[in-house]
């Protein structure tokens, strides 16, 4: 009986039956980090369908950890339906992203999206660079790539 029931949970770990679930906030925890946060932090919005935000952590990504030795903190906001979350922590371990994720748990884009940056026309992906210490902030609707995001990150730490 024990190893029918090994090999069952072996089964179900392979196929991610047993998948971790995504961390949910509300803008009101978002805004808390943002306002809160002690470290030059980069807040990206993006979703697992979406081509363009799948550009932009390509593009992200590989760039924050060259600087992995100046404090900056990463944190990946995803905007994802709610029927999809439990899609969202495999394809993390697909792509290879282990950088700290959350699921923004709200519908209202006119509601969520001005209180990150008045300019967000709830298009994505997002990206959001704050350092509170300089006072710093950062926000585009654009993709990034590698160029313009070297210096808005060298910006947002020095």
């Amino acid at each position: 009986m024990k190893k029918i029931y090994l090999a069952l949970l072996c089964i179900c770990l392979a196929k991610g039956m047993f998948s971790q679930e995504v961390e949910k906030i509300k803008i009101a925890d978002l805004e808390k980090i943002i306002e809160e946060s002690k470290k030059p932090l980069i807040i990206s919005f993006w979703t697992t369908w979406c081509p363009p935000c799948m550009e932009q952590l390509s593009h992200l990504l590989p760039e924050v950890e060259k600087h992995n030795a100046d404090s900056l903190q990463v944190l990946l906001v995803s905007l994802d339906f709610s029927r999809d979350t439990a899609k969202i922590p495999e394809f993390l371990k697909k792509k290879k992203i282990s950088v700290h994720l959350v699921w923004l748990d709200e519908i209202d884009q006119d509601y969520y999206c001005p209180k990150v940056d008045p300019k967000w026309s709830s298009a994505f992906p997002a990206t959001l660079m704050i350092n509170n210490k300089k006072r710093y902030r950062y926000f585009t609707e654009e993709i990034l790539r590698n160029e313009v995001l070297e210096k808005q990150i060298a910006s947002l730490l020095h």
